[in-house]
């Protein structure tokens, strides 16, 4: 069995991530998964910081508040979760 080398500069640490999937029930989960997982957490952060970029430009402020992303996730129709 290989080792996954694959790098990837995410920003939940894979052990904090099987903790949570852990805490969900989920008992065990192969490494091409929680790959998956980190690449589709990663995509969903960028579509959020382009969205919020997109915001505040419009609005003319340059600091991004709370308000931006409940304001945002309801132009998309979707929850964003707070924790």
């Amino acid at each position: 069995m290989e080792k996954n080398k694959e790098k990837l500069n995410t920003l939940i640490k894979r052990k904090n991530l099987r903790k949570l999937l852990k805490k969900e029930g989920i008992k065990r989960i192969s490494a091409e998964t929680l790959t998956s997982i980190e690449k589709t957490v990663a995509g969903f952060l960028k579509e959020l910081a382009r969205a919020m970029k997109e915001d505040a430009l419009i609005k003319g402020k340059k600091t991004i508040r709370l308000e931006n992303i409940k304001n945002i996730s309801t132009k998309k129709k979707r929850e964003y979760p707070e924790s």
